[in-house]
């Protein structure tokens, strides 16, 4: 409660900040449209134009590793109190079920500073794979089957859901994890926000290769689409 009441604290400075400084500029740049929505609550007056995060499509894409077909991965700095919560609802309530009804499923987790938890659950089941920092995440992104991202709060637009959609993977996530992207639910991703929603979703896409190499082909289109740097770039200019 004390984290919830200093966030609120913030959160109420910073919106009396914006709208005492929003009209001293002619133009304001945002992340999506979301934020641009957000933005103009606070002043409708405003003149706004989004210039979404983007991806390196060079160097994130497809490299074609054979994959591990029940592998999930998850990639993120676990310091960040969204991933660390999200990976800790994960391995709590999604997981126990995926290890029953999935057997020999097995959960990479890549990022700084993982919580004790979640170490401690990698030393008790080795199919938990906690790997910390690493120097290059892409060929744990490339072997995975499935990229779950079960963030449910933290604003702006997440960069490791971009990463993950240029690498071209079928992606599991909530709604919010997804805010400011402009991904198609069933076509570049699926969304979730229970346990048994995971379930069900992650199980689908192991259970069907097909769909799973058709959804990431589509995630790697959005990102050349909309995503990439050169259009990115070329909008901003």
């Amino acid at each position: 409660w004390l984290k919830k009441f200093y966030f609120l604290q913030e959160g109420l400075k910073l919106q009396h900040y914006e709208k005492r400084i929003l009209r001293e500029f002619d133009m304001h740049i945002t992340c999506s449209k979301v934020d641009t929505e957000r933005l103009k609550d606070i002043d409708p007056s405003i003149l706004a134009e989004e210039i979404p995060n983007g991806v390196d499509i060079e160097y994130f894409y497809p490299m074609n590793t054979p994959q591990s077909p029940k592998n999930l991965v998850f990639a993120g700095g676990l310091k960040w109190y969204p991933n660390q919560q999200a990976m800790l609802y994960f391995a709590k309530e999604v997981w126990p079920l995926l290890k029953h009804e999935i057997p020999d499923v097995s959960m990479d987790v890549i990022g700084q500073s993982p919580p004790d938890a979640l170490l401690e659950l990698a030393v008790l089941d080795d199919a938990f794979r906690v790997h910390g920092f690493v120097d290059d995440v892409r060929p744990y992104l490339d072997r995975a089957a499935v990229y779950v991202c079960p963030i449910t709060d933290g604003g702006g637009t997440k960069l490791k859901i971009l990463d993950a959609l240029a690498m071209g993977k079928a992606t599991v996530a909530d709604p919010v994890a997804c805010e400011g992207i402009d991904v198609t639910e069933n076509k570049n991703v699926l969304f979730a926000t229970s346990p048994a929603e995971y379930l069900k979703a992650i199980q689908y896409l192991f259970d069907n290769p097909d769909v799973r190499k058709t959804m990431g082909e589509s995630a790697r289109q959005l990102i050349l689409d909309q995503y990439a740097y050169n259009n990115i770039g070329k909008k901003l200019s």
